[in-house]
């Protein structure tokens, strides 16, 4: 979801720069960029240890996504021609499903500030799942929702994280380049295409994608 419908994601790295700063830790935004991504408790608990309890770091991450939200409020950031790309995918019956890292807070804040929940058969978040991205569950929960193995499916990502979840799915992935460059996903084979965004991307766009990975595979 954050950065592949919504272009959000340096919304999210500045907010955790600062909140980080604040707790005691010092990253330049690349370095929150690289670092700060995933489940939120994950990934607090190793840059910090034991120094804060399970509680502290809630409050801390509630906070940031509470400044988030109020951050997006005004103007949701949606990713050009995504909802076109929903209605074309809807039109030709293809199913879809939401795999986010992101607490139920911002998935739901998402879908109905915008107005999307009507399109997704499923969706995952870090409140439904055990294990977070890279662990391929979010994606194989989704897909099982949807009633197909998850090598059937392919993935909408923008992080390199992301289509290491994916790889580790046995899916092949998209990647939007909201977040990151095409160079930061070097060596990962399971990438079939890159896009800026969704404008001239359809359902015979997004098969061919996947044939490709067939192929390949």
């Amino acid at each position: 979801m954050d950065g592949t419908i919504v272009d959000n994601m340096m919304i999210h790295h500045r907010i955790w720069q600062r909140k980080l700063s604040e707790m005691g830790l010092d990253f330049t935004l690349e370095e929150t960029m690289e670092k700060a991504h995933g489940v939120n408790i994950e990934f607090l608990r190793g840059f910090f240890g034991d120094r804060y309890t399970k509680q502290q770091l809630e409050k801390y991450a509630a906070e940031k996504e509470s400044e988030y939200r109020a951050t997006v409020a005004a103007s949701m950031p949606l990713v050009p021609g995504v909802i076109d790309l929903f209605n074309n995918l809807n039109a030709n019956g293809v199913p879809m499903a939401i795999g986010s890292a992101a607490p139920p807070e911002n998935v739901n804040f998402v879908l109905d500030t915008a107005h999307l929940r009507k399109y997704f058969t499923s969706i995952y978040h870090s409140g439904n799942v055990n294990k977070g991205k890279p662990n391929p569950e979010v994606y194989q929960s989704a897909a099982r929702d949807l009633g197909l193995p998850v090598t059937d499916c392919i993935v909408i990502e923008d992080s390199p994280i992301g289509a290491q979840t994916a790889l580790n799915a046995g899916c092949p992935v998209v990647v939007i380049t909201t977040t990151h460059s095409a160079k930061d996903f070097a060596g990962m084979e399971n990438v079939v295409l890159f896009i800026d965004d969704f404008l001239a991307i359809n359902t015979e766009v997004l098969s061919e994608a996947y044939e490709r990975w067939t192929c390949q595979s």
